[in-house]
């Protein structure tokens, strides 16, 4: 005896989903979405006692805040110069 069921829903192309209520979305420029079982041709499946792994590599992405943050160090650097330099050519009059 079968009491739920999960339902995935896909989409026919890659577009911008419209966020309607907390968890109801809907994908205006390609119509509804195609609602369907896990495991059918063209959705996912659903595994018990899996985790899905993180699409996230936290190394590269450290490094690479390192770097964003080292670049917006720089920038601030020079606009707090250019400043200066435009408060001593105001103070010359």
């Amino acid at each position: 005896m079968i009491l739920a069921a999960a339902a995935c829903s896909s989409t026919l192309a890659h577009h911008p989903i419209t966020r309607l209520a907390a968890n109801v979305g809907v994908n205006i420029e390609r119509g509804t979405p195609q609602v369907s079982t896990p495991g059918d041709t063209g959705f996912g499946s659903v595994l018990q006692k899996y985790l899905e792994e993180s699409n996230v590599n936290p190394v590269t992405e450290i490094s690479d805040l390192i770097a964003a943050q080292r670049a917006y160090e720089m920038n601030a650097r020079i606009i707090t110069g250019a400043d200066e330099m435009l408060s001593a050519t105001a103070n010359l009059r």
